[in-house]
């Protein structure tokens, strides 16, 4: 099975999981979203905040409420990313993800 890792769940990160868990196939990728941050904050909303427009509630969402299902989400810090063209146990297609001290072994196709 390939493995697609998405580096953060921000805005750019979680539109990335949405558009491609929907065209890759479940059965061949298996599909990861990094982000070391568990809640969304959204932050042109914070300017209503004083004004009682929004609360708290309205501008802060948990990040696993826009995730889509069959996407595995992982709470942790990236540590480093490394390519393995420069490491001699490595395929050369290989990339390696090091995430809070889990690490990733992704093959592109």
């Amino acid at each position: 099975m390939k493995k697609l890792v998405i580096l953060g769940a921000g805005t750019g990160g979680t539109m990335m999981a949405n558009k491609l868990r929907k065209v890759l196939d479940r059965s061949a990728w298996e599909m990861i979203i990094v982000d070391e941050e568990k809640n969304h904050y959204y932050q042109p909303g914070f300017i209503f905040i004083p004004f009682g427009i929004y609360t708290k509630q309205d501008v802060i969402k948990p990040k696993a409420d826009f995730i889509p299902s069959g996407v595995k989400l992982v709470f942790g810090k990236i540590d480093r990313i490394e390519n393995c063209y420069s490491r001699k146990s490595c395929n050369e297609d290989a990339w390696r993800v090091t995430v809070s001290n889990i690490t990733w072994y992704i093959t592109w196709c």
